[in-house]
């Protein structure tokens, strides 16, 4: 080892101050004192922020960017350093500094050593800063500083290490290795090609001698290496290795060998597979969560789709008056229960930004008393008494989403039936400001139920968030209507809040601000209601074929279609398909179910698109799948458009129009 350090000598200065100089991490040195810092190394800058000559003429000024609650800790420990009480093999020590680029903190792992002569006398401090979370001083004082990055090397469990030009002789090597290959330093001293057995035999190619200097035939002098591989112990067990090297020259700049740092990351690497499993784990969790959004959507709005388009149905048909009051009755409940479903899937929605909002004329009037008197049944089911107090002044249309206005309207008051027992439930709409092109309104859903204790206000809004367990088993619910409520007023450009005491019931408030609807709009909306009854004289003359296994579907699709002059096929699946194939050109448009019984619609039009006679057919998916990955899929498969059940009149014209090329 003598010969070795005699070796050593000549270019040692230069290899650590080299190796100090392309670290990212921060190498320092302090006095016995633990007051001035005899060296730093230029990383400092870039990690604090802060330049190594300010810190060199005031060794406090780097106090300034430690987290606040960190400071004590650090002092205290500094006025232990001081006194000498440090154990031999040093201390770690973790801490938060302030980004340089004002974005938050980063943590921060220091490892202190004391530096002791050949007689044990304390003569300062080493130590090495490095972040775990996310000018130079030559002569005497470069000489000191390799005095003590020399006695450093020997407490640190990183190995540092040089080699030679040809990376064939191990020039250097610090006690470090022995801690983390648990082999002898002179073993490698005397055969350095025995290193390359220790690593995995998987990652031996990327770390050779052979393909380092490669890399420096291609990049020359300035190349900086990092490799990660996995080494083998004596034991067998397995350990990571961060090694980050680069070239190392000599006063003149000849090449004169490599020098680097190698740490056992062993932990790190544990820890990023468990965050990968754990997103792995997540990810699964939203495709199962998908899919169990998309089933409960298929089966719920599958017989929606029945109530919704018969009683369209008969509304487009001369009925007696006294029938048509309780057909408006079914459709609007069946609109409500319509909306109380897509809140489950405006839940996944919500949290992937994704809710979607249309800009039409409506009457706000009319649809608070709709959805009122639709909710009447609820209430009345408890002994409740709910009440609707307008001002009149509001009479006249706006634009907006109405159905998303519907929805928090009906959140709402859901919400006050289902905690309220006796007493009644009031809803209050009255106008706020006032300016040519813009109105705001002021909303009060005010019930007399059990209220809602102050330590849970602030978080009534957050999802699966209840007034309590006890209640939770009581009245049920997901917990979803109030979260989904604050996102759908925020988007329309409102707030919501709510005030409450306990035992005497709650008070929702929230404002909506909505623009006026113009001259042209109201004409627009004049010939929108005199659609429906409209529709029945619109005659598209097509042949149409119709694949859905529901027989309710089928029912309802073929008296909309009928009453739009189309002569209609039905087949139920995909077998029944298959046996058609040659006569399906033959038709103008087919209605294509999503979840059919012996294979999916999206599988049956790739079949039929394969067929050159085919593939000009349009093919329309009527769906009761509506999550976008559904939609994407369906066009994926060669489907021309995708309508989501329930379906009426307005959608199925909507497509008639497209494949005859109306306007």
């Amino acid at each position: 080892m003598m010969a070795l350090d005699n070796a050593l000598h000549g270019n040692f200065i230069q290899i650590f101050h080299t190796l100090a100089k392309k670290s990212q991490d921060v190498f320092w040195i302090k006095d016995a004192h633990f007051d001035g810092y005899h060296y730093i190394s230029p990383a400092f800058e870039h990690l604090w922020g802060v330049s190594c000559k300010a810190l060199l003429q005031d060794p406090q000024l780097w106090y300034g960017c430690i987290k606040s609650e960190d400071l004590p800790l650090l002092r205290e420990k500094a006025i232990l350093f001081r006194a000498g009480a440090i154990p031999d093999e040093g201390e770690t020590l973790h801490y938060q500094v302030l980004n340089p680029m004002g974005s938050g903190f980063q943590l921060m792992e220091e490892t202190i050593s004391p530096v002791f002569d050949e007689n044990r006398q304390l003569i300062g401090y080493a130590g090495v800063t490095k972040v775990i979370s996310g000018s130079e001083k030559p002569g005497v004082e470069l000489n000191q500083a390799t005095h003590f990055f020399r006695l450093f090397a020997q407490k640190m469990r990183a190995v540092f290490w040089v080699r030679d030009e040809t990376c064939g002789e191990q020039i250097y090597l610090s006690p470090g290795y022995e801690k983390i290959w648990q082999r002898s330093r002179r073993h490698l001293y005397e055969n350095p090609d025995s290193w390359i057995s220790t690593i995995h035999p998987e990652d031996r190619e990327a770390v050779s001698a052979k393909t380092r200097l490669h890399v420096l035939g291609e990049h020359g002098l300035d190349v900086q290496y990092e490799d990660r591989y996995r080494i083998i112990v004596p034991d067998g067990s397995v350990r990571w290795i961060k090694d980050t090297s680069f070239p190392i020259q000599d006063e003149v700049e000849n090449f004169i060998g490599f020098a680097g740092i190698a740490e056992d990351i062993t932990k790190e690497v544990e820890y990023e597979k468990e965050l990968h499993a754990a997103k792995e784990r997540a990810e699964i969790a939203n495709r199962i969560k998908s899919d169990f959004l998309a089933m409960v959507s298929h089966e719920l709005r599958t017989p929606l789709n029945a109530i919704l388009g018969m009683s369209q149905i008969l509304q487009a048909r001369q009925i007696a008056p006294e029938f048509r009051e309780s057909i408006d009755v079914i459709r609007e409940a069946g609109s409500n229960l319509l909306a109380l479903v897509s809140d489950i899937l405006d839940f996944a929605r919500l949290e992937a930004g994704k809710l979607h909002f249309v800009n039409e004329s409506f009457n706000l009037l009319d649809v608070f008393q709709r959805t009122v008197a639709a909710m009447q049944y609820l209430a009345k089911e408890k002994g409740l008494t709910l009440n609707l107090f307008m001002e009149l002044s509001l009479e006249g249309r706006v634009m907006g989403d109405a159905n998303r206005v519907r929805q928090v309207l009906t959140n709402l008051i859901t919400n006050a039936i289902k905690f309220t027992d006796k007493g009644e439930i009031g809803v209050y709409l009255k106008a706020g400001a006032l300016c040519e092109e813009k109105a705001s309104f002021d909303v009060v859903v005010k019930d007399t139920g059990i209220g809602i204790p102050e330590d849970k206000l602030e978080f009534i809004f957050d999802k699966f968030s209840q007034v309590d367990s006890i209640y939770q088993r009581k009245h049920g619910g997901m917990g979803l209507g109030l979260a989904i409520t604050k996102e759908l007023v925020s988007v329309m450009h409102g707030s919501i809040d709510v005030s409450s005491e306990l035992g005497k019931g709650s008070q929702f408030h929230f404002t909506l601000s909505l623009p006026l609807q113009t001259e042209k709009e109201q004409q627009d909306t004049a010939w929108r209601d005199a659609m429906l009854q409209s529709m029945m004289r619109s005659q598209f003359n097509l042949r149409v074929l119709l694949v859905e296994d529901n027989r309710l579907n089928q029912r309802i699709a073929r008296m909309i279609l009928e009453d739009f002059g189309c002569r209609i096929d039905i087949l139920n699946n995909g077998e029944e398909v298959m046996e058609k194939l040659n006569e399906l050109s033959s038709y103008d448009l087919i209605f294509m179910d999503v979840g059919l019984p012996d294979m999916s619609g999206f599988e049956i039009t790739a079949r039929l698109r394969k067929e050159s006679s085919l593939q000009s057919v349009p093919i329309v998916a009527m769906t009761a799948h509506v999550l976008e990955s559904d939609q994407a899929q369906a066009f994926a498969a060669g489907m021309d458009r995708v309508v989501a059940k329930p379906i009426g009149y307005d959608e199925i014209r909507s497509v008639l129009e497209w494949v005859t090329g109306h306007d």
